[in-house]
């Protein structure tokens, strides 16, 4: 009988195989693992953001801070941010921090109008947003300006040539219509419609004037102190990644801050609104 047994050199080759298959799986894991929570990190930044954006554009202003490159969600007060915080644990918000240390994110209010977030990645890079262009960045990446060659588009509205004349075609609602609401009526009347079938529920002094339309025989006017038009809670507006449309007119006779649409459903929301800079702008 023959007896076969592996020589030295070949089990060393072996282990040696083995140990190397080991370090390429460990590699994997750790750098599956970074991905996972930098993703995290990038949601959690993009969520604070909205709900920032939100309540910029509802005050107008943003709240005033003791410290600046304050720590979001610290309870220690020579650190924190307690202007923002109050603000959004008032909507019931639970300020979320780094998934792997437990630190807080960066908040820096720069003015009125303008703040930055940011949270350090797992390669010590540091992703940050600024309200003042509305733009994410990374320290790692530098990638161009706004356009292709960084997979982003600039899009600009156009203010004149427009065709705000003549008889609109009659709209009514369809099977994709979820709301439909031509603010016809009276001078002065307070009955507002949605021709889809929603409930509209009529806040403040909201009401229908002739005086000022841009078809039919009225629109709604909002004085700008506590007016607004809401309707329960659907699920139309849960866009997705699916097409949608938005058609509306707005005549705005103050440069304020306004929001003219919202959807806000725990933490489904987005935002049509024109901000203290002169831009009309949507966030989801």
């Amino acid at each position: 009988m023959n007896a076969k047994s592996f020589t030295l050199i070949e089990l060393l080759i072996v282990i040696a195989i083995i140990g190397i298959l080991a370090g390429i799986l460990i590699v994997s894991m750790t750098s599956a693992t970074n991905s996972a929570n930098d993703t995290r990190r990038k949601a959690d930044i993009n969520q604070l953001v909205k709900a920032i954006t939100i309540i910029k554009t509802t005050d107008g202003v943003l709240p005033t801070e003791t410290n600046a490159n304050c720590k979001l969600g610290s309870t220690n007060s020579s650190e924190n941010c307690s202007g923002i915080q109050a603000k959004l644990t008032a909507q019931g918000m639970t300020i979320p921090k780094d998934p792997v240390s437990g630190n807080y994110y960066i908040y820096n209010r720069v003015s009125a109008d303008d703040f930055t977030l940011s949270a350090s990645m797992s390669d010590t890079s540091t992703y940050a947003y600024s309200s003042a262009n509305s733009s994410y960045t990374s320290s790692s990446l530098v990638n161009g300006s706004c356009g292709s060659s960084n997979n982003t588009v600039s899009l600009t509205a156009p203010v004149s040539n427009l065709c705000d004349t003549g008889t609109p075609t009659t709209a009514s609602a369809d099977s994709s219509t979820v709301l439909l609401m031509h603010m016809d009526g009276e001078n002065n009347g307070t009955t507002l419609t949605d021709q889809s079938g929603k409930t509209i529920t009529r806040t403040g002094d909201t009401k229908t004037i002739t005086a000022t339309k841009k078809f039919g025989t009225a629109s709604a006017y909002f004085d700008g102190s506590g007016d607004y038009l809401s309707i329960p809670v659907s699920t139309d507006f849960d866009f997705g990644t699916g097409d949608f449309t938005i058609d509306f007119w707005v005549y705005q006779t103050s440069s304020k801050a306004q929001r003219y649409i919202t959807q806000y459903n725990g933490s489904n929301y987005w935002q049509l609104y024109y901000d203290s800079g002169g831009q009309h702008r949507i966030i989801f």
